[in-house]
């Protein structure tokens, strides 16, 4: 009992445990803080259409009815959204160019813009590039000219809100995961801990505490 109480309280031991505390605090305070401005819920996060072309008003008015989001947000102003983007009070930016239309008239190929802030939960990110990638190759395909004004038809907007309305699901279910408390052995990946095992360490320690004590080897005689 002397010889663990001994080992237990050497300075080896007290120092590694002193930066297992550290360690541990600063990666609580670096994933709480890191991602305290991300909303819990992912129909909550801001996103903005930035229409940058006036005979487009009617395909950003369409792209707001698709996006399963609750808080849409609309300018003209492409340089001060994106530093929304950066200070994550915008978690996409849908930016219609100018002369959009114009390109459609004269045949040329148009694309939407996308902004997306890559430092996010790797689950928002990959959630709202899947939602680029659906409104942009829709609109690629499918958008038309009606009156000197750029839309979608009526049954391509209902395809493109319901497979919207899909992906949003799928990336809240991510983000939900990845929200999750981390486990002791996630937290400490340099010792090796199984998931059972860091459960059950203070069973462990206590078991430690009742080992048996040593016995003194007897010294043979020659």
């Amino acid at each position: 009992m002397k010889q663990l109480k001994k080992f237990l309280t050497s300075k080896e031991v007290l120092v590694t445990l002193f930066l297992l505390i550290i360690y541990g605090c600063l990666i609580f305070t670096i994933y709480f803080n890191g991602y305290s401005g991300v909303p819990k819920k992912v129909e909550d996060m801001p996103v903005t259409i930035v229409n940058q072309d006036s005979n487009s008003k009617h395909l950003a008015n369409q792209l707001n009815d698709s996006l399963p989001f609750n808080h849409i947000h609309h300018s003209n102003n492409l340089n001060s959204t994106k530093q929304k983007l950066n200070d994550r009070k915008t978690f996409l930016i849908i930016a219609i160019p100018k002369n959009f239309s114009k390109d459609i008239n004269q045949n040329k190929s148009v694309n939407l813009n996308f902004y997306i802030n890559q430092s996010n939960q790797s689950a928002v990110t990959s959630g709202m590039n899947t939602v680029a990638s659906s409104v942009g190759s829709t609109i690629n395909q499918q958008v038309i000219l009606k009156k000197g004004q750029a839309m979608l038809a009526e049954g391509q907007m209902s395809v493109l809100k319901k497979t919207l309305a899909t992906q949003q699901k799928k990336m809240a279910a991510q983000v939900n995961t990845q929200n999750k408390p981390l486990q002791l052995h996630q937290l400490l990946p340099n010792l090796n801990l199984k998931p059972d095992l860091s459960n059950r360490l203070p069973q462990v320690v206590k078991n430690l505490i009742k080992l048996p004590k040593c016995r003194k080897l007897k010294s043979s005689k020659e």
